[in-house]
């Protein structure tokens, strides 16, 4: 308990360190090292350290006076507590939920006097892994809200922010609740929430719909590769393939699994970037600059290679090709700069011309699936190496 003289320290600093220990309640909620002390103040959160301490405090403070008398004041038994951010309110709140009636074959806490109007849609996000401090929890957290509200959540917003560092990366709307336990389990599934989940609660809001390229690694994130179309290539001076550091479930309005990929032994996720309006505006002038828009890579990562399916070696359908794009490992698996090339390089130069073959009939399907296998994609490029045969034009 330091609110005073706190020193200002960036709560991303603070990296996870390799858990050996299987008691997770044992832990400091900062960094993860074992034999951490309770906070005096509320018992329900641990640290290591004075100075993790102090990097938790701005936000640990806001809940940590009330939690011991909270607790003591449970209604019933068949009550958990939960954390409650409301909309219009800069602090969130402890609150008491009950649960549906035991005649229905699963239970729900009962959040109508937190989330508002009963005609919303309940959503839920339910979530065991802490992607910032690197933590696999040993419980499920589940966060609860209505589509029926537009106003941007204080409470989220100033809870996050009051670490020195910290923002919420996509503003959250509505009335929100915070519950130990998944939906749909025994309400003895249900737990407390403690304010070491507190901590993993801010974490998520932290780092979720998390769309920042970055070009060098934080604790939440995996390497991936932006692939330049042309014209952005020419705009930044970058390389067609670059790795950067993205969040493991980069969001995108463009975004899913290549199939490609996948049967090549790589599985990876193909995600569009928003253009900004000097990339929009040099799009016009394309024609003018001889710079393409046109990722060539992107859209032969995306093609069908269901033989059954009829739109089978063609991109897919209602996707905007134009711009550069993220490949992220599916899984959170990190990506290789290098082979990611390759797998680029050898579904654009030789599955691509191969795929537009069959569709002319001068080839059969068979055929082509016999080429997408791993084995035949390190060939081609071994091959290739040792030809010194150049990167594809990505304007073709």
């Amino acid at each position: 308990m330091m609110e005073s003289n706190c020193p200002s320290l960036d709560p991303r600093s603070v990296r996870p360190q390799y858990i050996w220990t299987h008691d997770l309640s044992d832990l400091c909620v900062m960094c993860q090292r074992p034999f951490a002390k309770r906070c005096t103040g509320c018992v329900a959160a641990k640290y290591c350290s004075k100075r993790c301490q102090s990097i938790d405090w701005p936000s640990h403070k806001l809940l940590c006076s009330q939690y011991l008398e909270f607790i003591d004041m449970r209604p019933s038994t068949e009550y958990r507590a939960g954390i409650w951010f409301p909309r219009d309110r800069k602090r969130p709140k402890l609150v008491w939920a009950d649960f549906i009636s035991e005649s229905y074959s699963c239970h729900y806490p009962n959040f109508d006097p937190f989330l508002g109007p009963n005609h919303g849609v309940l959503y839920t996000l339910p979530f065991e892994r802490n992607k910032r401090r690197g933590l696999q929890m040993d419980h499920v957290l589940t966060i609860y809200y209505r589509d029926w509200d537009e106003t941007i959540n204080k409470s989220i917003h100033s809870a996050v922010e009051a670490c020195n560092g910290m923002t919420v990366p996509n503003p959250a709307y509505g009335d929100y609740v915070v519950m130990n336990g998944q939906a749909g389990y025994s309400m003895l599934s249900f737990g407390d929430v403690s304010l070491s989940d507190f901590r993993s609660v801010l974490d998520f809001f932290s780092t979720y719909w998390d769309d920042t390229v970055r070009g060098t690694p934080s604790a939440s994130s995996v390497n991936g590769i932006k692939v330049y179309c042309q014209l952005d290539q020419a705009l930044y001076g970058d390389d067609t393939f670059t790795t950067v550091a993205v969040d493991q479930n980069f969001p995108a309005i463009y975004n899913d699994v290549s199939k490609l990929s996948r049967a090549l032994g790589i599985e990876m996720r193909v995600c569009k970037l928003e253009r900004t309006d000097l990339e929009k505006s040099l799009d016009v002038m394309d024609d003018e600059s001889g710079k393409g828009a046109h990722n060539a890579y992107a859209e032969a990562l995306m093609l069908e290679i269901d033989p059954l399916s009829d739109n089978w070696g063609k991109p897919f359908v209602n996707w905007d090709f134009k711009g550069s794009f993220i490949l992220v490992g599916e899984g959170g698996e990190e990506l290789d700069l290098e082979m990611s090339c390759h797998l680029c390089e050898y579904c654009a130069q030789v599955l691509r011309p191969l795929f537009e073959q069959s569709l002319g009939k001068a080839s059969s399907r068979s055929s082509v699936l016999d080429q997408i296998t791993h084995e035949k994609m390190l060939a081609w490029n071994q091959d290739r190496l040792n030809d010194g045969s150049p990167l594809l034009e990505q304007g073709m």
